[in-house]
């Protein structure tokens, strides 16, 4: 809950944006977002969930050490884009947005200044004090940006938002940590983050050309407000898809985690969790690509009524970037980073195919059909590797991805039809009608599915014998 509040405001935050400015302002802070990201070093090591994999990541001297990497990590990152702001702010043809950027650095700074406590807690299956830290400052800014986007409706104003937001969430990490915040040079604690880190890192970069590379593409290549029009569908797309990750994700790998050497255990938890995995991607898919352009147009207004056929990408492509968390959050809790990397450098092939296109002439919509192309790549690819290196049987998982398939290529004849192109309540009646009937097949053919929906359920007299709390407590 605390994760789709999070993502809740900052989408109530795009559609303010969105609405009130212009497209070229809405593209100029995609922009300036999009350029901070490149210098971001710290968080694309994953000091974070180096504490929640590794063994000792609970002792004192341990957390000292993350506190002084993750700290000159960021002053390292603050420095390079300080530096680079008006070059980047000129290459783009913003340049009267380079103090934007140098402002932004700060960003940087004040985040690798947080405190880790919170992340320690969640190896005891502790999100209480995560969940303030997110959502505290999250709601605050978005109850804040309506009023001062009315009366300065210019990008700046998102830029200080920013700032303020960052800093109340560095604040607020310090405040419910438990233990004090410092810094210990120790090498051999060192060597183990970066050991963890480093594939991380190059991940990071990759991620980066995931994320933010066909928004390059449309950046270079087409008009500002273009971009505007590009990020308002990407960030209807993302939001849901990302806290569908974040949040499965911070469940999975403390518990695929703690049973990483019981072969058996580990297997059934990685088979429970994908089938979970599978009707999420799969009831958003089916959403977002026969109901994507109705919603955007909703949502952020009519001036973003032709967005159809480029969020039907979008989400196709995010769905099954959700799919992807299956084989990666698994090897992750075996220690095995690699497979993230190696999975989102295969993921860069859709950007390899989305400068031509651009360049080309192509439409929004075909570079997003690029990124489509590139998870799907990604996604075949990460489980080949997994299953190969850690001896896991491609059988254990090809139930439920078949099934979401198969949906997804419902939904995909349907926006081939048209649907999706209609203003009317018709897409979002299909959209859910096709939801409705993936949760009914699934929870039909998988147990643990059903059992998992039990489990979230308040007890019944039909649920109240040993043997049906002992499964339902089970999973």
């Amino acid at each position: 809950m605390g994760e789709a509040v999070t993502q809740l405001c900052s989408l109530v935050r795009n559609v303010i944006l969105a609405r009130i400015l212009t497209k070229t302002d809405f593209g100029t802070a995609a922009l300036l977002g999009m350029v901070v990201s490149i210098f971001e070093i710290g968080g694309r090591l994953s000091i974070e969930n180096c504490l929640v994999q590794a063994r000792d990541g609970d002792q004192p001297r341990f957390m000292a050490v993350a506190h002084l990497v993750q700290s000159q990590l960021g002053v390292v990152s603050t420095v390079l884009i300080f530096i680079t702001a008006g070059p980047m702010a000129a290459f783009f043809h913003v340049p009267d947005a380079a103090w934007g950027l140098r402002v932004l650095s700060l960003l940087s700074l004040l985040r690798a200044l947080s405190h880790l406590d919170v992340f320690r807690m969640t190896r005891d299956m502790r999100f209480g004090p995560g969940v303030v830290v997110d959502i505290a400052p999250q709601i605050v800014i978005t109850l804040a940006a309506w009023p001062l986007v009315h009366v300065w409706p210019t990008y700046a104003t998102l830029v200080w938002l920013l700032v303020a937001k960052q800093v109340a969430s560095t604040v607020a990490s310090h405040v419910v940590s438990e233990r004090s915040y410092r810094w210990h040079f120790h090498l051999h604690d060192i060597r183990a983050i970066l050991e963890f880190g480093w594939p991380l890192l190059v991940n990071g970069l990759a991620i980066f050309g995931i994320m933010q590379g066909d928004r390059f593409a449309v950046g270079i290549r087409f008009s500002v407000a273009d971009l505007g029009v590009y990020m308002v569908a990407g960030s209807l797309t993302l939001l849901p898809a990302t806290t569908l990750l974040k949040l499965t994700g911070s469940l999975m790998l403390p518990l695929l985690s703690a049973a990483q050497d019981d072969a058996s255990e580990f297997r059934r938890r990685s088979s429970d969790s994908a089938k979970m995995l599978s009707l999420f991607a799969g009831v958003y898919a089916l959403v977002m690509i026969v109901a994507g352009g109705p919603l955007v147009a909703l949502i952020f207004g009519q001036k973003y009524r032709d967005a159809g056929a480029l969020t039907a990408w979008l989400g196709l492509a995010q769905a099954l970037r959700i799919l992807r968390g299956i084989p990666t959050v698994s090897a992750m809790a075996k220690g095995d980073t690699r497979n993230l990397m190696f999975s989102n450098m295969l993921r860069l092939s859709g950007l390899a195919l989305a400068f031509p296109v651009a360049y080309s002439g192509g439409s929004l919509a075909a570079i997003a059909a690029c990124a489509a192309g590139g998870e799907a790549i990604a996604l075949v690819g990460s489980f080949w590797r997994f299953c190969r290196m850690h001896q896991i049987s491609a059988a254990t998982y090809l139930p439920p991805l078949l099934l979401a398939s198969a949906f997804i290529g419902l939904s995909s004849a349907l926006a081939g039809f048209g649907v999706s192109n209609r203003n009317d309540w018709l897409p979002l009646a299909a959209a859910t009608v096709l939801a409705i009937s993936l949760c009914g097949v699934h929870l039909t053919l998988f147990a643990e599915s059903r059992r998992w929906v039990l489990s979230m359920l308040p007890t019944s007299g039909s649920l109240d014998s040993p043997q049906e709390t002992d499964v339902t407590h089970t999973h």
